[in-house]
């Protein structure tokens, strides 16, 4: 019995032991998506260049990059509780309130100078509007008025007329 045993148990922990690396690695989320995000920041208009969508756990993410000259700039929103489309107000939690929709603007120069604006609540401004969502996509509009809360002047930003659709 006990030879029987070992010549079963030992090819098994040779198997067992075996190097278990992937040649493809898991594709970090939101790799694979495509579509637009525009919006106007300040009177300047942005469109990204790279876009990205997922849901992950209870939060859906959505990430727009866009390069000008050696400086890139980054818009990126997370909504908590998103199962359907719906209205959020985007703000930073404080005060009492909580936000379930939170958005930064992230400024990077050429310098690796990094500045982060974040999306701050203002009555009838600060919406994110999410009009379609499944699957495989959301669509959505979105506004909100960002600050650098790290300046000694609290530089505010305007993010207006912003719009969405990516494919996951």
């Amino acid at each position: 019995m006990n030879k029987l045993l070992s010549i079963i148990l030992i090819p098994l922990f040779f198997i067992s032991c075996s190097d278990d690396k992937s040649t493809n690695p898991s594709p970090e989320p939101g790799e694979n998506s495509t579509g637009n995000m525009y919006a106007e920041i300040n009177g300047q208009d942005f469109e990204a260049g790279e876009v990205k969508a997922y849901h992950q756990n209870d939060f859906v993410v959505i990430f727009g990059s866009q390069i000008i000259g050696n400086a890139t700039r980054e818009i990126n929103i997370l909504i908590r509780n998103l199962n359907e489309p719906r209205i959020y107000a985007i703000g930073e939690d404080g005060n009492g309130f909580i936000y379930n929709a939170k958005a930064t603007l992230t400024t990077i120069s050429e310098a690796s100078d990094t500045t982060i604006y974040y999306g701050q609540f203002v009555e009838n401004l600060s919406l994110i509007d999410v009009t379609d969502l499944n699957n495989q996509n959301i669509t959505g509009i979105f506004e909100f008025r960002a600050s650098d809360k790290n300046s000694k002047n609290e530089t505010m930003i305007d993010v207006l007329d912003g719009r969405f659709n990516i494919t996951f």
